[in-house]
């Protein structure tokens, strides 16, 4: 994600007490459960995955959906699938807010036509309350043949002003399977994270056995976005060998692309070269994190925010449904200033489970999860 809204400071979250709760330092107050609505539905959100932050225009893009009872409906045939959508945050009512509000579904237009099920999300703002919007799709279809549902990734660009989001292309290409994340280079070149170079199970399990020996096939791929829709797509891969590339986060001041390597528990920091429509990528620097990172957040002051995962088989038993929370992390490191900062430690996810993603929006550090519902909101230092 780009585009974190607010400055670190020196003074964070302690680590969980014995208890498996959190514990926050005085001087920053509590942090609280927040559960999100949504404004039409009424219905509480659940899997806000990824969180984009427009500074300018003082708001926050969520990207949301119910994995669990998406996976549930898709099993037994249902149709409609439920659907996820692209909710806008407005710093004014975050502000005031006690353990809940109302957000709006700025996707309504084009769910008409479209299934959406949004994972990672950029916003590439103009500085002005516009810009363009990147989403990676996760979307179901009807296949042809007996009428099951077949899954298909695409990423979605959406042109945003103040009144909204209005959708400018579906792109598809083979390499979009198995993405993850999205950062935009410029209005018409993407990066995309891919965890896996197979797309088959039998290609992702024979992969996940090459882990086990330190071969990886993640990979980064640099995508030129057509003019028009149906113009043709070209993708390039720029960076592979990663374990499970996972989280992008663009760091233009020091020209540097931010990989999450979640299965190497490692954050790698990529030097760019080119123009945009020909960036090249060159590993700089592998930086081991405590835990599998997930999203990536870039801060005011250079410093890069990570979501982790403590223990990446308690959270896939946790995602599967077979045991009922997983331990959450916060971490936070400054390029070339030694090891990295614990910002906000849950031992147990009592109070998230399983985060995904931590990004400072009006005062309050928000932190949101692939699976459990609303979001976690801390008390953020002002922008220095």
């Amino acid at each position: 994600m780009r585009g974190a809204a607010l400055t670190i400071a020196t003074v964070f979250v302690l680590a969980s007490c014995g208890d498996g709760t959190p514990v926050v330092d005085p001087a920053l107050g509590p942090c609280t459960r927040l559960r999100v609505l949504d404004s039409l539905s009424g219905a509480s959100l659940r899997g806000i995955e990824d969180i984009s932050v427009d500074v300018a225009a003082g708001r926050a893009f969520l990207s949301a959906y119910d994995r669990w009872d998406t996976d549930d409906a898709v099993d037994k045939g249902v149709s409609p699938l439920p659907q996820g959508g692209i909710y806008v945050l407005d710093a004014g009512p975050l502000a005031a807010v006690g353990d809940q509000l109302s957000v709006s579904d700025a996707s309504l237009a084009f769910k008409g036509e479209n299934d959406l099920h949004p994972h990672g999300l950029d916003l590439l703002a103009d500085g002005r309350g516009g810009g363009t919007l990147a989403v990676i799709n996760r979307r179901y279809g009807r296949a042809s043949v007996d009428a099951s549902y077949e899954h298909e990734t695409t990423l979605e660009i959406f042109s945003v002003d103040a009144g909204g989001l209005t959708h400018r292309l579906t792109i598809r290409h083979p390499l979009l399977c198995r993405a993850n994340e999205v950062v935009l280079l410029s209005t018409d070149v993407a990066l995309v994270s891919r965890d896996h170079a197979g797309c088959e199970g039998g290609e992702v399990l024979i992969e996940d056995a090459m882990g086990a020996l330190g071969l990886y096939g993640g990979q980064v791929v640099r995508f030129q976005l057509p003019a028009a829709p149906g113009a043709p797509v070209t993708g390039t891969v720029v960076a592979d060998g990663i374990g499970f590339a996972n989280g992008l986060v663009l760091d233009p001041e020091r020209r540097r692309l931010y990989v999450a390597a979640t299965r190497e528990a490692a954050l790698l920091a990529f030097a760019l070269s080119g123009a945009a429509h020909t960036m090249s990528l060159e590993l700089s620097h592998r930086l081991p994190l405590p835990g599998g990172p997930d999203n990536l957040a870039l801060l005011p002051t250079g410093a890069v925010l990570a979501a982790v995962h403590p223990d990446l088989w308690v959270t896939a038993l946790y995602l599967h449904r077979w045991i009922d929370g997983a331990p959450s992390r916060v971490v936070s490191w400054m390029p070339e200033d030694g090891d990295p900062s614990l910002v906000w430690n849950d031992e147990t996810g009592a109070l998230m489970a399983a985060a995904t993603v931590a990004t400072p929006f009006a005062g309050r550090l928000l932190i949101g999860s692939v699976a459990d519902e609303g979001l976690a909101v801390c008390p953020w230092p002002a922008d220095e």
